[in-house]
């Protein structure tokens, strides 16, 4: 694992997938622990409190609460802050109860929550030692006034100025890396289907190959960030995984760490360009690789989960390279 010395300290937040073993998770949280600062998780109360679908059954098999209460208590022993994640929409307040019995009967130690906008108030009353942080799935900016810090990604990436706007009112952030989504997006998440909607006319306009690389946030973009912006020491990171396992996870904080040329990755496997945007798991045809992404070639096509193709997706990104990625985010970046 290389460090790059500009991401000194713990700045990483990654997703916790219990369809490991506790083994290999162990082995992960050490590996990883000097640059994690926190691991977010899910609690068994059933599907409604799920806002992903591939994860909505991590409980069922016999040991997997215990199996969260190991994970942890090591991620403590590590130094790693446990963060639980309330993202989904329609809870009331009999729901956010059962999270408070859930947690006091397990005797569970919440460092930080993650949530939607209309629950700050009640996890901030609950849980006042907490950080309570203001969900990425939160379509907007609003009832700010319960949340230490707020999850940004899209269009706060590319632009320090409505960074620093937030920065200004007292909010800490934590920059979401690689989740795919369309910079232009400012609706709530949706199915496939709706995604695809607004991934189309950007498809149709620029090409599969731009709008794949619009919607990613590269390594060398995250250097610049941290070299250009002078309150970048304050941010926090977060990595989209939860799904996609941990060869997945470990590959995507190793390409981060580094800081490195995308370009070089990219010619080594072609499968490495989705470290830098999950928009595969909404989009890519067949089953879910928990080991490593779906392989492509110029055989494949870029599917909804409706079987909708879209485009010439396999055969551009077998001829992308390095020059043509760093020629899309120069002009993201207005360079």
């Amino acid at each position: 694992m290389t460090v790059n010395p500009l991401l000194g300290g713990k700045r990483f937040s990654v997703g916790l997938n219990l369809s490991e073993s506790y083994s290999a998770l162990a082995e992960f949280i050490r590996k990883y622990q000097a640059c994690l600062s926190s691991i977010y998780f899910s609690i068994p109360l059933g599907k409604a409190f799920y806002s992903r679908s591939e994860l909505e059954n991590e409980f069922k098999t016999p040991d997997a609460e215990e199996k969260l209460f190991s994970v942890l208590a090591l991620m403590r022993e590590c130094g790693i802050r446990g963060e639980l994640a309330i993202n989904i929409y329609g809870l009331g307040e009999a729901e956010l109860d059962c999270v408070d019995d859930y947690v006091d009967r397990n005797g569970l130690q919440l460092d930080e929550i993650v949530c939607l906008a209309e629950y700050g108030q009640h996890f901030r009353a609950a849980y006042p030692g907490a950080e309570i942080k203001y969900s990425f799935n939160n379509p907007t900016l609003r009832q700010l006034e319960s949340f230490d810090s707020i999850v940004v990604g899209k269009g706060y990436l590319r632009n320090k100025l409505i960074r620093h706007a937030l920065l200004a009112e007292g909010k800490s952030l934590v920059l979401l890396l690689n989740n795919g989504c369309s910079f232009r997006c400012r609706f709530s998440c949706g199915d496939s289907g709706f995604c695809e909607s607004l991934l189309k006319p950007t498809v149709d306009k620029y090409g599969v190959d731009y709008a794949y690389a619009l919607q990613s946030f590269f390594p060398e973009e995250l250097k610049r960030l941290l070299l250009t912006d002078e309150y970048a020491a304050t941010y926090r990171l977060k990595i989209s995984n939860r799904p996609l396992g941990l060869a997945y996870t470990c590959a995507a904080l190793d390409a981060y760490l580094s800081l490195g040329d995308v370009g070089v990755l990219i010619w080594e496997d072609v499968n490495n360009y989705a470290l830098f945007c999950t928009m595969r798991q909404r989009y890519c045809s067949g089953g879910r690789n928990s080991t490593m992404i779906a392989s492509c070639s110029t055989k494949q096509r870029l599917r909804s989960n409706s079987g909708h193709i879209i485009g010439r997706y396999c055969h551009l990104l077998c001829s992308f390279s390095g020059h043509i990625v760093r020629r899309i985010w120069a002009w993201a970046w207005g360079l």
